[in-house]
């Protein structure tokens, strides 16, 4: 049985051969597939007394998402189905993203095909040839794959039930900080850590990044306030972060209250709707009260400077972030964190002039060789 999108195939006269040999051809159904129509219960139906799958839908992400879904409904035992999937994913991708929902449903022969194999796989149907089992990419989850590589053993996680849009964030991560090491030691961005652009990048992918900027800046202001009043009055740090965190709630409010008030539309309320957003609020709090009053000097002569590497730098890391390419490729291939441990090594191991340094110590520089 084929599911998915329209071939070429199926305007043909081969179809009807195949549909005389007891060979089911469907088009487009994946896209109802849930609904509770008798044409989307006929489909699976068929699915169920199919011995053989071919999945062509270009959403395959979101087919078998679909499966899953109907799976619990009525279930269909898939572990003796052999199932063939034609997609513009490579094999190291797809593996692990629909790894959950193939162990959802059961199913264990699966393999990856082009379409050029599709044909041949219907051409020996139509025929009466028997099916070449070993036809296209197998995907196995055998736990001895995990002993090999590291890939392995992400794609046997993923088939647990791991999420692969959180391995895809965690590896993202190791990427991320090598960037913030490069641009620290080499480059000599000089007001940021580690710990705390990544905090922001991810608050910002959470909420949006218009919106987690909003935050922060209410938090600046928080901190501006706070700063000016204990300069008249004087407070214990305690004190003044308990302060800090009484104001950015009401000047959060006041926002809330303006952009109902005037109907702005500047916030997307359904971030509102998880009780969990609170942690990203009060990291909102923590990152102002580290950047503004730590990393940053306020009241000094360089603060413009310093806003603004900070500035670039967490844009940067969150459109690393946003990147779907890297996910893709860091997911497909995760055994290059291998190298990402040795390059931060090696970057931690930088000791000559950084980038603005050199800048910096240019005019003087320039000298010693004309005096040479």
């Amino acid at each position: 049985m084929y599911i998915g999108d329209d071939l070429s195939l199926l305007k043909t006269g081969m179809a009807d051969i195949l549909e005389k040999n007891d060979i089911l051809l469907e088009s487009s159904v994946d896209k109802t597939i849930l609904s509770q129509s008798d044409e989307s219960q006929a489909v699976w139906n068929s699915i169920d007394q199919s011995d053989t799958l071919v999945i062509g839908s270009q959403d395959v992400l979101g087919f078998f998402s679909n499966i899953v879904k109907f799976q619990k409904i009525k279930p269909v035992t898939f572990e003796k189905k052999k199932i063939y999937i034609i997609s513009k994913f490579s094999k190291p991708f797809l593996s692990k993203v629909i790894a959950s929902s193939l162990s959802q449903i059961g199913a264990t022969r699966v393999f990856l095909i082009s379409e050029n194999q599709f044909y041949s796989i219907i051409t020996r149907l139509s025929t009466g040839e028997k099916e070449d089992i070993s036809i296209g990419q197998e995907l196995s989850y055998e736990k001895w794959n995990t002993v090999y590589s590291l890939s392995g053993f992400v794609e046997f996680l993923a088939y647990a039930g791991f999420s692969y849009q959180l391995l895809a964030i965690l590896l993202a991560i190791t990427f991320i900080v090598l960037v913030l090491n490069f641009l620290k030691q080499v480059v000599g961005f000089n007001v940021f850590g580690i710990y705390y652009p990544v905090l922001f990048a991810l608050v910002a992918v959470s909420l949006g990044f218009s919106t987690a900027f909003m935050f922060i800046s209410i938090g600046f202001i928080s901190i501006i306030i706070i700063n000016l009043f204990s300069k008249k009055v004087h407070l214990l740090l305690h004190a003044k972060r308990a302060l800090l965190i009484s104001i950015y709630i009401l000047f959060l409010l006041l926002v809330l209250w303006v952009d109902n008030f005037f109907e702005l539309s500047l916030i997307d309320y359904s971030i509102f709707d998880n009780p969990l957003v609170i942690f990203p609020l009060f990291i909102t709090i923590i990152l102002s009260d580290k950047i503004f009053q730590e990393d940053i000097n306020m009241f000094g002569k360089s603060w413009i400077v310093d806003v603004l590497q900070y500035g670039i730098v967490a844009f940067v890391i969150y459109k690393l972030f946003e990147y779907k390419t890297l996910q893709y490729f860091l997911v497909s291939y995760p055994d290059i964190i291998i190298l990402v441990v040795l390059l931060n090594i090696l970057v931690g191991r930088y000791m000559w002039l950084q980038v603005f340094e050199y800048f910096r110590f240019a005019p003087l520089l320039r000298k010693l060789d004309e005096e040479e």
